[in-house]
């Protein structure tokens, strides 16, 4: 049943879901993928290797074709990824012939170049090809290029010059941007750099708001070589741009009592310097690489800025971390009832006034099997999912129940968001509040098909509720395209898409939440779906480049490439603009700072993300709880009868220059008199 859905429901009642191609072009899916008849394997196969087979015959490779189409997003300096070995890749233009070289990353000694060949271009499909020679070994690459980056892979050896037969021999990936799309412009930019006396720093620029050819920035410094993990964490300094033209930057930054002057020259992606300190006549040195080019910035756009800036990235994300994030070709729901849960404690703190909302619902066993597209075979793909469905027994308001996609945490599962107990109770409190609810089970791939990345958990988040681990979205022999959190993310939406499937809804309020992980992937749907009318993430990341020094579980590391190197956790909050946002964190949740004052590095996330709300601020919230990592209601519970109310920090740093430099650590709030589903149902 190629597009349409299938449906098995196992139970005293039975209902079917009519849903198929029509669907998916309601919801602005697009179609069900197909092939064009051609063989896969040939169809996709690069054609730039000396000699190529098809059927197993081999004959010569194309001739380059006269016309080469629109080649202005093609030509030009590229800084790729393969395997983590860096490199930099030139593709220049002649007569009507492509031709380029690939040199080591920022090397400057021409006799490191060797020479790229048989380049094939679609201009059409926007797919690149080409081999090159290196060591002694024939390396054939096809990629597709999406808006300034490229993603595909790569053959490790060809052995020879016919060619790779099959697609498993292109057993690595290949990931990077394009220079002349990231630096034409002086600003946003972002450099991860590492200081001599110990500090890892984050350093942002970009255009100063109160001057058109000025420039301000933040330097947080995430660790220092001089305390355990990320214990050397500071609160963000601003920065002084004193110059900044591309090529030289030169900033003041306070450091204690005393101030430094950076100075360094930019090569390629990397940058390097020395500092100053007021009185010293000493320097130190500095150097980094180039982070988020994808970033929002600091800077307020316009509307139509933010528009563009968001249809790009979502473009790029969908390639990188999703294969694209195609339509499934069928999918199968199977729904089986199931009874009511309960816990035998509940947590004190649970705050969602539990005694006054009973479980007026009826609760499902639900199993999604999809098929997907498969770009190097013709086999369909498969996915499986797993959740919780809960469908208030009340009768439906005026416009249908709203609905809500939920995810839970490391180590949860969809079953315990339906438990009273425990962490992940939330699940429970909006089906309480009769909302149709879809409790999603999230996990971890099996450490064989981590790429290295974890080893743990073995068999998934939480097996004795139900929630395994989850195979990789793979061809048979390749490693997945896809990233964890693409895959995940992938999921909720297809959760959407059951949803919007149900009788008695109003698909004008979708709302995606999550606790931790759960939170750190509602962040990510919401800024990848714009069917989503609300994220309300709870102790989600607020900085990646802080994990790194934090200790966090690697998941959130692309499979292939660097996450950071491409977007943060403030460019997802600011792709969902200007939908409602309601970003939960607690005072004193240190599971990714260590600071003191830990929720510092969320109001410094928060800012970044609001800059892109501009005028839409009110939409985004930062509901400040005065707990750890977990969920809040702002309702009564068992501990505190009199409900607490959505907490918002009194001091929020405006988007400009001049902040006071310590609004981060103030811990100040005032309470808008609303729990979260007050402010909900506005």
């Amino acid at each position: 049943m190629n597009g349409m859905w299938a449906v098995r429901y196992l139970g005293a009642k039975t209902r079917r879901i009519l849903v198929g191609a029509a669907l998916f072009s309601a919801l602005g899916c697009g179609s069900p993928g197909n092939f064009d008849g051609a063989d896969p394997v040939d169809h996709f196969r690069p054609s730039n290797s000396y000699a190529w087979r098809r059927n197993g015959i081999v004959v010569s490779p194309p001739t380059p074709p006269t016309d080469l189409g629109d080649v202005s997003g093609l030509v030009g300096r590229w800084y790729i990824n393969r395997g983590d070995v860096r490199s930099e890749l030139v593709i220049k233009q002649r007569s009507e012939r492509l031709w380029g070289t690939l040199s080591p990353d920022g090397s400057t000694d021409r006799t490191n170049e060797v020479t790229i060949d048989y380049l094939t271009w679609d201009s059409d499909a926007k797919k690149l090809s080409f081999r090159v020679e290196e060591n002694g070994s024939v390396l054939l690459h096809a990629v597709d290029v999406v808006d300034g980056t490229m993603f595909g892979r790569y053959s490790i050896d060809a052995g020879d010059p016919s060619g790779p037969a099959h697609w498993p021999v292109y057993t690595g990936h290949v990931m990077g941007w394009r220079s002349e799309s990231f630096d034409a412009e002086l600003t946003p930019r972002v450099f991860d750099i590492f200081v001599d006396d110990g500090r890892y720093v984050r350093l942002r620029i970009d255009q100063n708001p109160a001057d058109p050819f000025g420039f301000t920035g933040e330097f947080k410094v995430n660790a220092t070589t001089k305390a355990p993990w990320s214990e050397g964490e500071l609160p963000s300094e601003q920065v002084n741009v004193r110059r900044w033209d591309g090529t030289q930057l030169v900033f003041d930054v306070a450091n204690g009592t005393a101030r430094e002057r950076f100075s360094g020259y930019v090569n390629g992606r990397n940058i390097s310097g020395s500092i100053v300190e007021d009185g010293k006549g000493t320097t130190t040195k500095w150097g980094g690489t180039r982070s988020n080019v994808l970033s929002y910035g600091l800077h307020v756009k316009t509307n139509d800025q933010r528009r563009e800036w968001q249809e790009r990235v979502r473009r790029i994300l969908y390639r990188m971390i999703m294969a694209g994030n195609p339509t499934p070709l069928s999918t199968t729901a199977t729904l089986s009832e199931r009874s009511l849960m309960q816990a035998d404690a509940v947590p004190g703190d649970r705050d969602d006034d539990r005694a006054n909302w009973q479980q007026r619902y009826a609760l499902s066993d639900v199993v999604l099997d999809h098929t997907l597209p498969n770009p190097y075979g013709p086999e369909p793909l498969r996915r499986r999912m797993h959740g919780l469905l809960a469908v208030p027994t009340t009768p439906p308001p005026p416009a249908g129940y709203s609905l809500v996609v939920s995810l839970n945490g490391h180590l949860g599962s969809a079953e315990q968001q339906f438990q009273s107990g425990g962490i992940f109770w939330y699940g429970d409190a909006y089906a309480r509040r009769g909302y149709m609810v879809l409790a999603l089970d999230v996990s971890h791939r099996p450490p064989a098909e981590a790429g290295g990345r974890y080893g743990d958990p073995e068999d998934g988040d939480s097996p004795d509720t139900g929630n395994h681990a989850h195979p990789a979205i793979a061809a048979p022999g390749l490693v997945s395209d896809w990233s964890d959190d693409g895959e995940r993310v992938w999921d909720a939406m297809r959760g959407i898409d059951f949803l919007l499937s149900q009788n008695s809804i109003n698909p004008n309020q979708i709302i995606v939440t999550g606790l931790s992980m759960g939170a750190e992937i509602t962040e990510i749907v919401s800024a990848l779906d714009p069917r989503v009318t609300t994220a309300v993430p709870s102790g989600a990341p607020p900085d990646m480049a802080l994990m790194l020094f934090h200790g966090n579980h690697p998941c959130w590391k692309w499979m292939h490439g660097e996450a950071i190197e491409f977007i943060d956790m403030s460019d997802y909050l600011a792709l969902s603009a200007p939908r409602q946002v309601i970003l939960e964190s607690g005072k004193w949740d240190y599971v990714y700072s260590s600071m003191a004052t830990p929720y510092a590095v969320e109001k410094e996330n928060a800012w970044r993300a609001r800059v892109a709300y501009g005028d839409d601020a009110e939409h985004f919230v930062h509901y400040l709880h005065n707990g750890g990592h977990q969920y809040r209601v702002g309702d009564s519970s068992d501990d505190t009868p009199t409900p607490g109310y959505i907490q918002v920090p009194r001091r929020i740093a405006p988007p400009g220059v001049n902040r006071a430099v310590d609004w981060e650590v103030d811990g100040e709030t005032v309470s808008l008199d609303q729990t979260l589903f007050d402010l909900l149902a506005r």
